[in-house]
């Protein structure tokens, strides 16, 4: 596949997903793999519980919703950071939102809460998280024709995870743990001061509100069909990409790339930006 052209890491994470959905299916060992806090690990000591349950899927919808997922968000993401540095940031992905889940599970046993879900949703939302800070929205595309809405990268994966959200409550609380670890983890990238009165959480709630406000932007303007072109979001990705400073406002609204860009665009398509 031509998402997967230089990102070996995303291969193997998507083959070792494949076969051991596979071999689980075929040789029955789900209920081995999943992640009960009591008694499988506090009291059997089925430690592996703590890795595997983050490489099977409880049925076929988790896997055929997850899989476009990894396939839209970690080979962009592996191509412009490098397979060793995004397998530093999946690993401590992993990390912190096992022990995130481990924590949730001792104290909402009570309510019901026994089991972690299936699946590596918890990590997929953080690698989002990342891919929104790293990666800008540069074009949308229009799968209905050219009179049609356009659809960003952005807006496309989110709507996979409200499909996500919708298979259970136990993928919602996961994807809850995977949206803040993410985000602290990136915030180093996207740090904004707006709610710094709030003492160490402001940058986190800072750009959680930022990330909403910009997803409910992007699918405005999917659905209203505006926003077509060669643009960027936010004015510290228009720094990343071009040798200056951006032209235009830097406030939060979209941000138009230079002419330079345009033309290039111009030249490549046929039709400016």
């Amino acid at each position: 596949m031509s998402s997967l052209h230089r990102a070996p890491l995303t291969k193997g994470i998507v083959g070792v997903l494949v076969i051991v959905g596979l071999v689980s299916r075929v040789l029955e060992l789900r209920p081995y793999l999943d992640f009960i806090l009591v008694p499988n690990v506090l009291g059997w000591w089925q430690l592996w519980r703590l890795v595997t349950y983050v490489l099977v899927f409880e049925h076929s919808g988790d896997a055929v919703l997850a899989i476009p997922l990894i396939l839209l968000t970690l080979p962009d993401l592996e191509r412009r950071m490098g397979s060793r540095s995004l397998a530093n940031y999946l690993l401590s992905f992993f990390i912190y939102t096992t022990m995130l889940q481990l924590f949730s599970l001792a104290f909402l046993s009570t309510f019901g809460y026994k089991r972690a879900a299936f699946g590596p949703h918890a990590i997929l939302m953080a690698a989002h998280a990342l891919y929104y800070s790293r990666i800008p929205v540069l074009h949308r595309s229009r799968p209905f024709g050219p009179t049609g809405p356009a659809f960003s990268a952005p807006s496309v994966r989110l709507v996979l995870f409200l499909f996500l959200v919708f298979l259970g409550p136990d993928r919602l609380v996961a994807m809850a743990f995977g949206l803040i670890v993410g985000t602290v983890l990136a915030s180093g990238v996207t740090t904004r001061h707006v709610f710094s009165d709030l003492g160490p959480i402001g940058p986190l709630v800072g750009f959680l509100a930022e990330m909403t406000l910009e997803l409910l932007n992007s699918l405005k303007n999917d659905l209203t069909g505006n926003g077509f072109g060669v643009e960027t979001y936010r004015h510290d990705a228009a720094h990343r990409l071009l040798a200056g400073p951006a032209s235009g406002p830097k406030d939060r609204g979209l941000i138009r790339v230079p002419d330079a860009v345009a033309s290039a665009c111009l030249r490549m398509h046929g039709h400016t930006c």
